[in-house]
């Protein structure tokens, strides 16, 4: 595993349409198995809203933040456009 794959433990993340609209939002809690990563998901008021399993494949575009605050600053960015 690289190191770039084994630093998305504990990252924070935006997921974001074509049109700029934030869809997903959360921490990725850690590897499941080779690539696959459990992701917990936030609602718009910060509570916890579930769980999603994705592929890195399918993580390419997500926008990630190493601390909370520079997920928080980024989010409130992209809803306010």
């Amino acid at each position: 595993m690289s190191a770039a794959v084994s630093s998305l433990s504990g990252q924070f993340f935006l997921t974001v349409d074509t049109d700029g609209i934030v869809k997903w939002q959360g921490e990725i809690l850690g590897q499941l198995e080779l690539g696959y990563f459990k992701c917990q998901l936030y609602g718009c008021m910060g509570q916890p809203n579930g769980y999603i399993v994705r592929h890195l494949s399918e993580m390419v575009q997500w926008r990630f933040y190493s601390n909370e605050d520079d997920w928080h600053s980024a989010y409130y960015k992209a809803i306010s456009r």
